[in-house]
């Protein structure tokens, strides 16, 4: 099956100029964090702080000296600041094949959009629980008790996200 993570496309504001940032939500992180290369490009500038070490996606430890504070529009337009550790690597997301009908498999939803996101790529900025309030909420449930997707609504881009895993279809 196809594993869908919990991950959209938002932009960080930093004097008038907008910058994208590819997003991802985990919630078993503690700390939000945004690499240095995606806080160079938006403009936001390091706020030096001591030395410290942060586990990232699969354990992985890394050192950080710093955090940025990234405006960020919320899903009714109002500038919110997020706070995220300062680091040189988050993860890589694999790509993913798009699925059919995804609004149809949720009730109340056909015919509107739902991100699952689909394309390779890095991860600018993972957000975790210390930035909870910016966590996505749960959406309509699926049609199917079988489908292991559910939908989420990001209170800053205010979309729907699909995440979870589809089932291998074997012998088809």
């Amino acid at each position: 099956g196809q594993v869908y993570m919990c991950r959209e496309d938002l932009k960080v504001e930093v004097s008038g100029k907008l910058s994208p940032l590819h997003v991802f939500y985990d919630w078993g992180a503690s700390v939000t964090m945004i690499t240095h290369k995606s806080a160079r490009a938006a403009g936001l500038t390091p706020i030096r702080q001591a030395a410290r070490q942060v586990m990232g996606l699969g354990d992985t430890g890394v050192e950080s000296t710093c955090y940025y504070l990234a405006p960020m529009a919320d899903a009714t337009g109002k500038l919110q600041v997020v706070k995220a550790i300062g680091v040189s690597n988050i993860a890589r997301m694999p790509r993913t094949r798009p699925l059919e009908d995804l609004p149809g498999m949720f009730r109340g939803m056909a015919g509107r959009k739902i991100s699952a996101e689909t394309r390779e790529c890095a991860v600018d900025m993972l957000i975790g629980l210390d930035n909870s309030r910016w966590m996505p909420t749960p959406g309509p449930a699926p049609i199917s008790s079988d489908l292991n997707l559910r939908l989420v609504k990001s209170p800053l881009s205010g979309a729907y996200i699909a995440m979870g895993q589809t089932e291998e279809r074997s012998g088809e």
